[in-house]
């Protein structure tokens, strides 16, 4: 069972990709302590409050967890994404009868190369070992998000972690600022669907009815109170 501590709260959090939290803190300062280190644990890769576990053996959070500040900063060029995107066609493209068009298509490009070459006064030198992913670099794979709304916006960005990452922790600082009651609803059906476990953290009590939300307060006084 894997579990997440911090030293602000004594809960502890089973992740068991059912229950969802959401983690108030109504001291302002506090609140803030706590985002600013969590970005820099999660982000930034240093040491933090927040202590991932499974069966008493410490996990790095950073392997695990993706931390969401603002959805308009979400984007699909988060470079752990995009690099493991990359990895994922080099290794579809070794497995596949596409590695032959990919040949095909490198010779295209080294004729035209060499073409060029010729027919310019200027002399140049080029590699014609074009690699798979220097080529998906050059034309910029990304993965296709979806920003009409923010549900959509979420889910997408979310999977795509998961599923190039291996991320299935998501910290989300007000969430409620952005969704309605519903639309967190649906988030966590499509979050508890694909094993992610959802950590909301709100400055204010929102009355979540769902029955697998879980809170935890920390009040102005510092003093821990459940729901």
């Amino acid at each position: 069972m894997r579990i997440i501590t911090n030293y602000y709260f004594d809960k502890k959090m089973l992740l068991d990709n059912k229950i969802m939290y959401q983690l108030v803190v109504e001291n302002k300062k506090e609140y803030y302590n706590m985002i600013y280190k969590l970005k820099s644990q999660i982000i930034e890769k240093e040491e933090g409050d927040f202590r991932l576990s499974c069966d008493n053996e410490y996990i790095d959070l950073f392997k695990k967890a993706e931390l969401i500040i603002d959805i308009f900063n979400i984007s699909n060029d988060d470079r752990k994404i995009q690099s493991n995107l990359i990895k994922y066609y080099e290794n579809e493209l070794n497995n596949t009868e596409l590695k032959i068009d990919y040949y095909e298509l490198v010779t295209i490009i080294n004729q035209f190369m060499l073409k060029l070459k010729n027919n310019i006064d200027i002399k140049i030198d080029y590699t014609d070992e074009l690699n798979l992913k220097d080529f998906l670099k050059t034309v910029k794979i990304k993965p296709s998000i979806k920003d009409d709304n923010p549900i959509d916006l979420l889910i997408d960005y979310i999977k795509y972690s998961s599923e190039l990452a291996g991320i299935d922790i998501i910290f989300i600082c007000n969430l409620s600022s952005y969704l309605e009651e519903k639309e967190v609803d649906d988030l966590i059906k499509e979050l508890q669907l694909n094993e992610i476990n959802l950590i909301m953290i709100e400055n204010k009590k929102i009355d979540y009815k769902h029955k697998d939300v879980e809170t935890i307060i920390i009040d102005k006084d510092l003093c821990e109170i459940h729901q």
